[in-house]
């Protein structure tokens, strides 16, 4: 059907400015690419902007000084894609002048950067920060990186472009088409997201209300439940900045994420895994070395699930056998095949057959406590 002015959209994903040169649209069908005038904005119409009968309300615009996504008072259309079902708008950039609205504040070395109206939310995650880097620091011997921040993160496009520098815009913009999919997938799912731009670590931390609105089947199968979405904040805080302590030794996906949620646990001085997910750690099959973060995110339902509780209950049972070993391990930045090595010749156990035989010893260990 043809496409003009304020008629129909079609659902497509969210489109971004690449850099202040080259636009890359991606359409319900396709992908276009315009080549624009740096003093200019580029517009974004969004589904949830769009009356009842279908017309955009009012684009947004991504403002390339300041990296957020505003909405535009003035705009004309001047593209029209009937191949892609994609509606572009543009307006000058000197008409409309203005710094970021975003404010900041630093905590612990970690510099927190809200929206004004997310204040309640910056506060539950500044007493966080303060908490959690002393806990990182006092069990696993790790301290924040050099360039830390943390956003309440209220869309996962405004989150990705605010929190990179500069430079990094431009190359996620240009690579939009291979991985905005994915994360427009996981952002249902996800509480919190964190990036590393070079030196810069950013982590998002989604605010209480959209917490609250997050697709938690996966997390029941996992987690304790927890109906204080404000103490859910705090959780996914200590979580990801556990991540972004430990980022730099690149450790193995379940090495990462069983320290962060042990760390968690001290946090809240509680255990946040169920324990009926030891049975799925016992009785699942076929046993074997654990995915990497890549072949995780292509995983679902008790897959996802087994992997991602196997790695804290061995966590746990490593810091209950031997208390500092892990923290002595971070301290040589060992590579993940010489870790994982060095923790089975610390069991006493034969490296070739250590994942094959592991589950069962911690399942027996915490089930014994657990009777």
């Amino acid at each position: 059907m043809p496409y003009k002015n304020g008629g129909p959209i079609s659902d497509w994903p969210f489109s971004l400015v690449s850099s202040s040169i080259i636009i890359s649209a991606t359409g319900h069908f396709g992908e276009t690419r315009f080549f624009l005038n740096p003093k200019t904005w580029f517009l974004i119409p969004t589904p949830t902007d769009r009356s009842s009968n279908g017309r955009c309300l009012q684009p947004l615009f991504f403002d390339l000084r300041c990296g957020i996504l505003q909405r535009a008072k003035h705009s004309s259309a001047f593209y029209i894609s009937p191949s892609s079902g994609f509606m572009a708008w543009r307006c000058d950039i000197t008409a409309r002048k203005g710094k970021s609205c975003l404010k900041s504040r630093t905590i612990s070395h970690v510099t927190l950067i809200f929206d004004p109206g997310e204040q309640d939310t910056a506060d539950l995650i500044g007493g966080a920060c303060a908490k959690a880097i002393r806990l990182i620091q006092d069990i696993w011997g790790l301290k924040t990186p050099e360039d830390c921040r943390i956003y309440v993160m209220t869309s996962w496009l405004g989150f990705v472009f605010q929190s990179a520098p500069w430079h990094w815009r431009v190359l996620l913009g240009a690579t939009m088409p291979l991985w905005c999919f994915r994360a427009r997938r996981t952002w249902p799912y996800s509480a919190a997201w964190t990036q590393r731009y070079g030196r810069r670590v950013a982590i998002g931390v989604k605010p209480p209300h959209l917490l609250g609105q997050s697709d938690r089947s996966m997390g029941v199968r996992m987690f304790v439940e927890e109906k204080d979405m404000k103490v859910n904040v705090q959780h996914v805080t200590c979580h990801e900045l556990t991540h972004a302590c430990s980022v730099h030794l690149k450790l193995p996906a379940w090495l990462n994420e069983g320290i962060a949620t042990v760390t968690v646990d001290r946090f809240l001085e509680r255990r946040t895994i169920r324990e009926e997910t030891l049975e799925l750690v016992r009785g699942f099959v076929p046993k074997g070395a654990p995915p990497t973060y890549r072949e995780l995110s292509r995983m679902s339902g008790e897959t996802f699930a087994y992997h991602a509780v196997r790695g804290y209950w061995l966590v746990r049972y490593l810091e209950e056998k031997r208390p500092g070993f892990l923290r002595h391990m971070f301290s040589l930045r060992r590579d993940s095949r010489a870790i994982e090595r060095e923790i089975a010749i610390e069991l006493g156990m034969e490296p070739g057959s250590f994942w094959s035989e592991i589950d069962d010893i911690v399942v027996d260990h915490f089930g014994t406590k657990m009777v």
